[in-house]
């Protein structure tokens, strides 16, 4: 009977709470669904509200955004009661797409509800196109780029020359819905004209940038023209400027580094002719190496070649090296350097009577210059002539000897040739 007694008290208990936790439950807040209306336009003042049934209040809210709190966003407000909460987004900004979660909790339990929202916008500019000046058979380039939500597309029309309210629709590449590129490969007369560039993404208003393609082909063109390789200081050199246009005359002007050569700093000769120009060097000179253009200019336009000269000069000395008396065990530095076009590379050699011409490192020293020869610690055998040799590739190559002597040693010295 005992054990009976207990089983029927374990009982009692069991239905005495089960009707209380299963009623504490049914009061957990239950979120109704909502949403965001439909077609929110940027600039507008959007609101949604939260309300969570329940018998148990107060009932806490809480707002996110992609799953972060939306609290501290500065044009995001929340007004919240005992029962309900809104949201409410002045003014609303492409930024604030995104999915919403209201969650609601009170002291039973809590639930979450998430909706979309969609900001739309009318299409902008970002790129508008602007008029183009060519020249017949040239290449053509035109972008235009708008901004929008959706994306817009970029819709191209070409305008008939004798009825201006016709025009045929273009195909071009898209490098996106957004953006795209009229591409004209070779300009013939046909593509001269007015053209428009329309964005449109089902927000009004829809918006057109219109351009023209203006072909003048009476411009200057100028054949490319190069001056000859191997030009070394102190050659004739000479380079021809040839312009082709109907419309004449042509006028020419020559620049040099981007500044016009005139008659009063040139030493150069220039020459012309109804559509040519010639510009010739005498005697070049080393400070002429640079960057020559020539802008061929009619009643229509002009155009501008731009050819390098490269002056080449043999090696001249700037140092010699000096000959030097020395003692066994101290340090010496000896220079040598030389200029040219290009830069002189300078070697050493020891000159011997029994080995002939030895060639030698510059230096003991890796980071020290070609231009130095360096001996840390002398001994005896450092003793006899050198040579320092300067070599660009331009005839001639320069020698230049020098004798290095320690005291108390008898030295014979040896010129070479």
């Amino acid at each position: 009977m005992e054990s009976l007694h207990v089983g029927l008290v374990v009982i009692g208990i069991l239905s005495v709470l089960l009707p209380v936790s299963l009623g504490h439950m049914k009061d957990s807040p239950k979120i109704r669904k909502f949403s965001f209306q439909n077609n929110v336009l940027e600039g507008e003042i959007v609101s949604v509200t939260c309300f969570a049934v329940t018998k148990l209040v107060p009932v806490s809210y809480t707002w996110l955004k992609n799953g972060k709190s939306v609290e501290k966003v500065q044009n995001i407000r929340l007004s919240n009661t005992e029962e309900l909460s809104s949201i409410i987004l002045d003014p609303v900004t492409l930024d604030d797409s995104g999915n919403y979660t209201c969650k609601a909790s009170n002291s039973a339990g809590g639930d979450a509800y998430t909706t979309s929202l969609l900001v739309k916008a009318h299409p902008r500019w970002v790129s508008v196109p602007n008029d183009v000046v060519s020249t017949l058979g040239s290449s053509v380039s035109v972008h235009c780029i708008a901004t929008g939500s959706p994306e817009p597309n970029i819709i191209w029309k070409k305008y008939s020359v004798q009825n201006k309210s016709d025009y045929i629709t273009i195909k071009t590449e898209d490098s996106g819905r957004n953006n795209s590129v009229l591409r004209i490969p070779s300009v013939s007369y046909e593509d001269a004209g007015r053209y428009e560039c329309a964005a449109d993404n089902g927000i009004s208003p829809t918006i057109q940038a219109n351009f023209t393609i203006i072909l003048r082909a009476d411009l200057p063109k100028i054949k490319k023209f190069s001056f000859e390789d191997n030009i070394k200081q102190g050659d004739v050199a000479s380079v021809m400027c040839f312009a082709t246009s109907s419309q004449m005359p042509i006028a020419f002007q020559w620049e040099k580094d981007g500044r016009p050569i005139t008659e009063k700093v040139r030493h150069a000769k220039v020459e012309d002719g109804s559509s040519h120009s010639v510009l010739a060097f005498h005697s070049v000179e080393l400070s002429d190496h640079g960057n020559y253009s020539c802008i061929a200019t009619n009643i229509e336009g002009s155009d501008k070649y731009t050819a390098e000269l490269s002056v080449k000069a043999p090696p001249r000395w700037l140092e010699e090296p000096k000959s030097i008396v020395t003692r066994v065990g101290e340090s010496i530095n000896i220079h040598c350097s030389a200029a040219g076009s290009p830069k002189p590379n300078i070697s050493w050699k020891k000159i011997s009577n029994n080995e002939g011409e030895v060639v030698l490192k510059h230096s003991e020293d890796e980071k020290s210059s070609l231009e130095h020869f360096k001996i840390a610690s002398v001994s005896s055998s450092d003793a006899g002539n050198y040579q320092c040799i300067a070599d660009n590739g331009i005839e001639p190559i320069i020698k230049s000897n020098f004798t290095i002597t320690i005291r108390g040693m008898v030295h014979k010295k040896l010129i070479a040739q």
